[in-house]
């Protein structure tokens, strides 16, 4: 805080998610208000290097060095995306306050007396190679609190989509479409707000595509699973997983949904075609998606963010799913790149760190109190 007022100014903000395709980066003027003025996003595939490693880790097929040594790799590519960025648009490093670097998600288990929330990337090397103050490690607080660490998000599309909602265009939630489906649901007052992670949004469809196509990351607009046949059988098998019955708040991962787990549910199946079971789970992420939406809401903008939004039988099946009482949006309709909302949200954790005020919503990770998130590490003096 500065004279009593939160600290305004241009904040960057990186984010790589669950389906470790690459580093989405936003960079974000920010007002005393903490709406956001002016924004601006780009994207950096990961190497294939990377990619591969980090992909192993989620088999188990690890060791200690192995970690380490794919974490310094993937601060290196982070700090040159970085880089080579600001030199394209000619941004000068000292005129940005920090980088909200929330780094790459290892393994999420908030719950327990020893509960964490464990991202690779390190700070200091980060700090060294980008000459940027760093705020990282931004749900360890949250858990501390008594919360998931998890979804952290929502506080940013309160914050920002009331300044965006108007009696014209009431907005009621906010999905974001990453490897899992997040859900905000909007209100006036911050402590009434309510998010969850509904299930899988985009994970499982890349996992299984990344099965049968080899070096192929994702399914391009849905095209391979909109070939296949629905299987209602299992379809209503998925349905019947315990996550999909609890309640707000609640988090998910890769380490609940994921490709063992897809695998051992088809093995009481008949043989099937793979684009079969394509087709079935991509309803199986819209259905839970709407299930949850329409659990909680009536009617309303659902303004739809992350990279499913360029999966367009994803979200042909979603308008389907949710029918004539909900309006989709992207964030892009309402200034905000729609692939870089997740980045834009941690530039935004940044400028309440740097404020010293709280950067969770406890209604919504299940944390005792408000709290202040993140660590700092400064760039080295020069």
């Amino acid at each position: 805080m500065v004279n009593g007022q939160p600290v305004a100014g241009m904040y960057l903000g990186t984010m790589s998610g669950t389906s470790l395709d690459g580093i989405d980066m936003a960079l974000v003027q920010i007002d005393e208000e903490g709406c956001i003025l002016a924004s601006k996003c780009h994207s950096v595939a990961f190497s294939k290097t990377l990619h591969h490693s980090l992909k192993a880790f989620r088999s188990g097929e690890a060791n200690l060095h192995a970690i380490a040594e794919t974490e310094q790799r993937f601060t290196h590519e982070t700090a040159n995306a970085i880089n080579q960025w600001f030199q394209e648009i000619g941004v000068v490093h000292s005129d940005i306050k920090a980088l909200g670097f929330h780094g790459q998600t290892l393994w999420h288990q908030p719950e327990g007396d020893f509960g964490y929330s464990w991202q690779l990337g390190s700070a200091s090397r980060l700090a060294a190679l980008t000459q940027l103050d760093i705020v990282h490690d931004f749900r360890s607080a949250d858990i501390s609190s008594g919360g998931q660490g998890a979804p952290l998000a929502p506080a940013f599309h309160h914050a920002v989509f009331r300044c965006l909602s108007n009696p014209n265009q009431k907005i009621a939630g906010v999905l974001n479409l990453g490897g899992f489906a997040n859900l905000t649901l909007m209100s006036d007052q911050p402590e009434q707000v309510m998010a969850g992670d509904t299930g899988p949004a985009n994970t499982l469809t890349d996992a299984w595509y990344q099965l049968h196509f080899q070096d192929s990351w994702y399914d391009p607009e849905g095209q391979w699973g909109q070939s296949g046949k629905l299987l209602p059988d299992l379809l209503n098998q998925w349905l019947m997983h315990p996550y999909l019955k609890q309640p707000f708040p609640k988090s998910t991962g890769f380490e609940v949904f994921n490709l063992d787990w897809l695998k051992n549910s088809l093995k009481a199946q008949a043989k099937v075609k793979p684009e079969d079971v394509q087709r079935t789970l991509y309803q199986f992420s819209v259905r839970s998606i709407a299930q949850s939406i329409q659990h909680y809401l009536n009617e309303g903008i659902i303004v739809v963010c992350g990279g499913g939004v360029n999966n367009r039988f994803l979200l042909e099946l979603l308008s389907e799913e949710l029918g004539d009482t909900f309006q989709i949006r992207t964030s892009s309709d309402f200034g905000i790149p729609c692939d870089g909302l997740e980045a834009c949200a941690f530039a935004w954790l940044a400028h309440r760190f740097v404020s010293h005020l709280p950067g969770n919503l406890p209604g919504v990770t299940g944390a005792k109190r408000p709290t202040i998130l993140g660590s700092w590490t400064p760039k080295p003096l020069s």
